[in-house]
């Protein structure tokens, strides 16, 4: 990252990948966001001379697919170090845990060093039609992940989206 600032263990910053949109049968756009972490040396200083020092404030997010891809950095309103980075269904990110000192489908993940592991948010394609089928019920319509690059097999939390306000998930199969 441009201001050379480690964030894998043991500065331990997070890393999601986000939400991947599908647009007929491509994804256009496949970018990471890598955010806190504690600064050079911050191991050493702790472990060797009791020093603590602050953790980092700013995220970095990369087009990973970019034929010259490049980090543009942001600043986080609190810094981070240790924190679980979540995909919401609404494809907002949440920062959980960690310390400030010292319509779509969920894959669960499965986290290690804060790193969500398997972890993806897919906003399908279609959906924009909905069929009243009921007092309260709607059919909406929407393509499946077009291939097991994008949809590795597995078990998915399916969401439609309204408004940015989720719907209670189901559980789906994709083979």
């Amino acid at each position: 990252m441009p201001d050379g600032q480690p964030r894998n263990y043991p500065s331990t910053g997070s890393a999601v990948l986000l939400p991947l949109r599908i647009k007929g049968e491509t994804v256009n756009e496949v970018e990471v966001l890598v955010c806190g972490g504690a600064p050079k040396g911050a191991f050493a200083n702790a472990n060797n001379k009791g020093i603590f020092d602050g953790v980092l404030d700013t995220c970095g997010r990369i087009k990973i697919a970019d034929p010259n891809p490049h980090w543009l950095m942001e600043t986080m309103p609190l810094a981070r170090v240790m924190g679980d980075m979540l995909l919401l269904p609404n494809g907002h990110v949440l920062i959980i845990n960690g310390a400030s000192a010292g319509v779509t489908m969920v894959a669960p993940s499965f986290n290690t060093h804060s790193f969500s592991m398997n972890q993806r948010l897919l906003v399908l394609d279609g959906g924009a039609a909905s069929k009243i089928i009921g007092r309260s019920r709607y059919q909406v319509i929407v393509r499946a992940p077009p291939s097991g690059n994008i949809a590795p097999a597995g078990n998915y939390l399916m969401f439609v989206v309204h408004k940015e306000i989720p719907s209670p998930g189901i559980w789906v199969q994709m083979q």
